[in-house]
């Protein structure tokens, strides 16, 4: 995904967050396959975010926690205090409407909001240098929104149509 610029990336993600249908499903994620440490049969050593919408208008979006993370990628205390600042909830209340993840809820309408939340993770939080180190795990996504074309970066700019 080289030349996808963040302001891209934020753009479709924030569009793509708007127009998902309910129960839709999506990962955002750093791989890094050349890490120290990296265990291929440990899908949870990935720094990622997740999506789900649910009740017509509302999205999800989970940073992974330090529950699933590997010890060297866990979240700093500073690094969940400017996730707390920026308006993430932090893991709890599992048996609530909590989750074992850091969280945020959002309804569809504040969905660029969320992106720019989201991109100031990848890049504020777990300093990935640009938008090309991010990768979107589509198996869940039902083939019709911008996300199903990550790898094409020309469809992430700012002014493509809405597919």
């Amino acid at each position: 995904m080289s030349g996808l610029t963040w302001h891209d990336l934020e753009f479709s993600l924030g569009r793509h967050l708007q127009v998902m249908p309910d129960d839709e499903i999506f990962t955002l994620y750093v791989d890094e396959p050349d890490r120290p440490g990296f265990d291929p049969d440990f899908d949870s050593c990935a720094r990622y975010v997740q999506f789900c919408s649910y009740d017509q208008g509302w999205v999800r979006c989970e940073v992974v926690s330090n529950k699933y993370l590997p010890h060297d990628l866990k979240h700093s205390v500073d690094d969940l205090i400017a996730m707390r600042v920026d308006g993430w909830t932090l893991p709890g209340d599992e048996d609530g409407s909590g989750s074992p993840n850091i969280y945020l809820d959002v309804e569809v309408c504040d969905a660029a909001a969320a992106s720019a939340r989201v991109m100031r993770v990848f890049r504020e939080v777990w300093h990935v240098a640009d938008a090309g180190g991010v990768t979107c795990d589509a198996d869940a996504l039902r083939g019709r929104h911008a996300f199903r074309v990550l790898e094409a970066p020309v469809d992430f700019r700012a002014d493509a149509p809405l597919h």
